[in-house]
């Protein structure tokens, strides 16, 4: 979850110097890496959960 928020705050960075829109696409790709935790975390609790049911 962290990995995806860092990964995409960096890449919205670079792409935010290289086009000058700052802050605009490193806080659109910020919202981007959060939502992708969540599905990933979500997947993962669903995984568990299966693995707990007999």
């Amino acid at each position: 979850m962290v990995g995806s928020i860092v990964g995409c705050y960096f890449v919205g960075s670079y792409l935010d110097s290289r086009f000058g829109t700052t802050p605009k696409l490193m806080i659109t790709f910020v919202m981007l890496g959060i939502a992708a935790g969540f599905v990933e975390f979500y997947r993962v609790l669903k995984k568990l959960s299966a693995n707990k049911r007999p």
